[in-house]
C-alpha cells in the first residue's frame, strides 16, 4: 500500500483540513477541486486512499464513483458529503465507496474511517 493520499472538494477549507488530517496520519496528499482535475490527479497518482466529494461544481462525484472504482479498484474512496442521510449513505455503498461521512466532520471522524477501511 502507498501512502498517497487525494481529495476531490470544490471547498479549500475541507481540503485544507483533511490534508492536515492525513498529513499527521503520514500521507503525502494532493487535492483537485473539480471531476475534471480530479481525474488527472488519479491518472497521475494513484492514491491508496481518496476523498471524493458528491457535489462539484463540474457534476456528481457519486456518478463519477463506479468509474472510479472500476479504474482503481486498490483504492479506498470515502465520500464525503453535506447531505448526510442514510439515502445518500447507502447510494454511496452502493455505487462502489468504501465508507461515507457527513460534512461537517471532526478529526476524530476521519482518524476512525481511514482505521475502519484499512487504508
Amino acid at each position: 500500500m502507498n501512502n498517497k493520499a487525494a481529495i476531490i472538494d470544490d471547498e479549500i477549507d475541507i481540503c485544507f483540513l483533511l490534508a492536515r488530517i492525513l498529513r499527521q496520519n503520514d500521507r503525502q496528499v494532493s487535492y483537485a477541486h473539480s471531476l475534471h482535475d480530479g481525474s488527472t490527479l488519479l491518472h497521475d497518482e494513484t492514491p491508496s486512499l481518496l476523498f471524493l466529494d458528491v457535489n462539484l461544481p463540474d457534476g456528481s462525484g457519486m456518478e463519477f464513483l463506479p468509474r472510479i472504482r472500476e479504474m482503481y479498484p486498490q483504492t479506498k474512496i470515502i465520500v464525503i458529503s453535506a447531505f448526510d442521510s442514510t439515502k445518500e449513505r447507502q447510494a454511496a455503498i452502493s455505487n462502489g465507496a468504501d465508507a461515507f461521512v457527513g460534512k461537517p466532520f471532526t478529526r476524530q471522524e476521519i482518524n476512525t474511517i481511514i482505521h475502519q477501511v484499512g487504508a
